[in-house]
């Protein structure tokens, strides 16, 4: 599982491995556990349903998403690495796509979190098979590498096109002054606060000033909130429709426009000016 907004330009910076694995792994697990909390949040809402109905719905569709997710990848390892059966091993790609609609369809069949099946699938997938072989797996080759990516780009397209299909007709009343303002708020206050709040619990880790300092402007955000919106559209005002979108699309710009200075400020990347 590979979030797609920012990834592409990460990749092209010289930064510490463990800076940019941070930042793509803070999205995804905050994609997935703010979907999870969006999902319980609607079913809590629906009025035929108490918190206790709710929350035990919920526990058991998580519950249900995650065994599909971790059974159909272990049955992926297993047809791309096994010696007798491994029937897929030169047809990687085609294994996960069949993967993926396997996990949603078993995912759909046990009342299950699809999402979190799809997340719990990439986990098991991206384990080294092979001790004392950090990183290498049987899905880190070059095929698999296009058909994630492709897959990535595709999902934010039609991300982007639900997001596209929700925007009202007018603005709703809604201030674009300070629409900008809060999404400045959230990139360059709210953000920075957060990340530099976490400092005194790095003990493992130990990063340095200037990788917080870059972790809070630049984040590979996630733009799964589009999608949700999607499912939440009807119950909720236009204007937060226009929120919402604003939120996401004024995020990702920010970071894609701010990721290289910030890298180059903050000495990742020697200037064009200084280089010999």
């Amino acid at each position: 599982y590979h979030p797609a907004s920012i990834l592409p330009i990460l990749r092209t910076l010289p930064l510490p491995p463990r800076v940019s694995e941070t930042l793509v792994a803070e999205s995804a697990l905050g994609d997935v556990t703010g979907s999870l909390m969006t999902l319980f949040i609607l079913g809590f809402s629906r009025p035929d349903h108490s918190f206790t109905r709710s929350l035990l719905d919920f526990s058991v569709s998580v519950l249900w998403g995650g065994l599909a997710g971790v059974m159909i990848g272990g049955l992926v390892i297993v047809l791309a690495t096994h010696r007798k059966v491994g029937l897929f091993r030169d047809n990687l790609p085609v294994l996960i796509l069949s993967a993926l609609l396997a996990g949603f369809g078993l995912s759909l069949l046990v009342h299950g979190q699809a999402l979190l099946c799809a997340f719990v699938l990439g986990m098991v997938l991206g384990q080294p098979r092979e001790a004392g072989k950090k990183g290498t797996t049987p899905f880190s080759g070059e095929a698999f590498r296009t058909v994630n990516n492709l897959l990535a780009y595709l999902a934010s397209f039609f991300i982007f096109l639900v997001m596209g299909t929700l925007i009202p007709g007018s603005s709703g009343g809604v201030s674009w002054g300070r629409l900008l303002l809060l999404v400045l708020l959230l990139v360059l206050v709210v953000r920075p606060l957060v990340v530099f709040s976490l400092l005194p619990f790095d003990r493992r880790s130990r990063f340095s000033v200037r990788e917080m300092g870059f972790m809070s402007v630049v984040r590979e955000t996630g733009i799964m909130a589009g999608a949700l919106l999607g499912l939440a559209h009807d119950a909720l005002p236009a204007q937060a429709s226009i929120i919402v979108i604003s939120v996401v699309v004024g995020t990702i710009a920010i970071g894609a426009l701010s990721s290289a200075p910030m890298a180059r400020i903050l000495g990742f990347v020697e200037s064009p000016e200084t280089r010999p």
